[in-house]
């Protein structure tokens, strides 16, 4: 048997079915995320204490394809979860990659709301990448209640 390849840039992960949920924003940074089954997704919580999740989602600005689609997949699907004790609006970090990756991630990405999420009402998220200097971009995700507000003045 070969011995592990210890240059991380040369990892992949290969995702097929079921829910990926990184446990720090580092924890895959340098490993290609290949997503290849029409039920696999990457789930963040909106709810979490974690800065590093919070500002950088999983950032991976070490791996020249951070993520990609093969199989039967045709989005890369952020699940959001975000429990009701959680004062919205809410912004949480989905990915963070390099500005050469971010140019074809941002029609890949999907964001859906989790079990919890669905069940509160009038919730919406919205997606935007946000440019952190010169290299990286973040791919920001908003948890917010829709509806109309009225002012008297």
């Amino acid at each position: 048997s070969e011995a592990p390849n210890a240059d991380a840039t040369k990892q992949t992960l290969k995702l097929s079915a079921g829910s990926l949920k990184a446990g720090d924003c580092d924890s895959l940074n340098g490993v290609s995320v290949v997503v290849s089954g029409a039920t696999a997704k990457i789930s963040v919580d909106a709810a979490s204490e974690d800065a590093g999740l919070l500002a950088y989602g999983i950032r991976n600005t070490k791996a020249e394809t951070p993520f990609s689609l093969a199989g039967g997949a045709d989005k890369l699907v952020f699940e959001v979860d975000c429990s009701s004790a959680v004062e919205l609006p809410r912004q949480i970090a989905l990915c963070t990659v390099s500005k050469t990756a971010a140019a074809g991630l941002a029609d890949l990405i999907k964001t859906v709301k989790s079990d919890t999420l669905r069940q509160m009402d009038k919730v919406v998220l919205t997606m935007e990448p946000v440019s952190r200097g010169e290299d990286e971009v973040t791919f920001m995700c908003t948890v917010k209640k829709s509806g109309f507000m009225f002012m008297v003045l």
